[in-house]
């Protein structure tokens, strides 16, 4: 009960600091994960190691892989971590108030994913809203136009998975397959995924569920694209602003790539300091710059939040969908 409440208690606290000063401090994360790392380890041993590490693993490489994408701070990709030491696997003790649909990957993951369906509604409509109002329809939609690619990596995807099945080992073996498809040229990947596909139907009789999987996963793909673009969207019609020289203030953050001579200024989560604020107005004295355009704050804690409290009550929303 205890790293449940420590998770909830985080959550809340990151949230507030992410509204009220734009940040969520390292002492908060770093003092939770340790926490939950140290405390998991003393007192359920060796049992616990394995899902714990392995959430860790695939928050940090989930996480930071959003924030080196721009789609989050470095912040959240800290709080998904702390999470994931805290809650390596859903709380028993929970299931005497609430009957969850739990999915086979860790916890954190299905926090992670309950996150980006929490707010996928939102931000989609709101994309479609400024595409269509700033004629930008065709960006919108520009994850449905090579259908071809979607298909073949769905087909990939799901045969990974249905020979891991096959073979009776966990999903993770899917992984490195996945990852190495990258590397074969469209039609070699293809046939092997046919093959590996009609080897399982062969063995299994399993034709129809093999097929519902290979959509089921088209269909994320497609939603994740859609996803994805529509973040990129956002942040370009309402999470930007410009802003003239003369208004910049620290701490500020480019939304575009600015260089001094041949030094590019850090665009990153720190913002704007006094130093480069006065090589910019330097520039702006020079006729050189007149306007840049900034990042407007959008706390994602909160969001956070909501996806943790999902999936303590709920379960795994994808796992929910899929079983209707």
């Amino acid at each position: 009960m205890i790293f449940t409440l420590l998770a909830l208690l985080g959550a809340a606290a990151a949230s507030y600091t992410d509204i009220k000063d734009g940040v969520i401090p390292n002492r908060l994360t770093f003092s939770l994960f340790a926490a939950g790392v140290a405390g998991h380890l003393l007192l359920d041993g060796r049992e616990i190691a394995a899902p714990l590490f392995t959430g860790i693993l695939l928050i940090f490489i989930a996480g930071y892989g959003f924030w080196a994408l721009g789609g989050w701070s470095a912040g959240d990709a800290k709080e998904f971590l702390f999470l994931a030491a805290l809650l390596p696997l859903y709380p028993q003790w929970l299931k005497g108030y609430f009957t969850p649909v739990l999915a086979p990957y860790p916890f954190v993951i299905t926090i992670f994913l309950n996150t980006f369906l929490a707010i996928f509604p939102f931000i989609f409509l709101y994309s479609l809203y400024a595409s269509i109002t700033r004629a930008r329809l065709r960006d919108f939609l520009r994850p449905l136009q090579d259908i071809r690619e979607t298909g073949v990596n769905a087909l990939v995807f799901a045969a990974a998975i249905l020979l891991s099945r096959l073979l009776g080992v966990s999903a993770v073996f899917a992984i490195p397959l996945i990852i190495f498809s990258y590397w074969l040229e469209m039609r070699v990947k293809t046939l092997l995924a046919l093959l590996t596909g009609a080897g399982y139907i062969y063995y299994t009789g399993e034709a129809l569920f093999a097929a519902g999987y290979v959509l089921e996963i088209f269909a994320a793909i497609i939603l994740f694209r859609l996803f994805w673009n529509s973040i990129g969207i956002l942040r370009e019609e309402a999470l930007h602003r410009t802003v003239r020289i003369e208004d910049i203030e620290e701490g500020m953050v480019p939304a575009e790539e600015i260089y001094i001579g041949k030094d590019k200024i850090d665009n990153k989560a720190r913002g704007l300091v006094k130093e480069e604020i006065e090589m910019l107005k330097e520039m702006h004295r020079q006729g050189r710059l007149t306007e840049i355009r900034v990042k407007k704050t959008a706390p994602f804690a909160p969001v956070i939040l909501a996806g943790l409290l999902i999936s303590l009550t709920v379960g795994d929303l994808i796992m929910v969908i899929s079983h209707g």
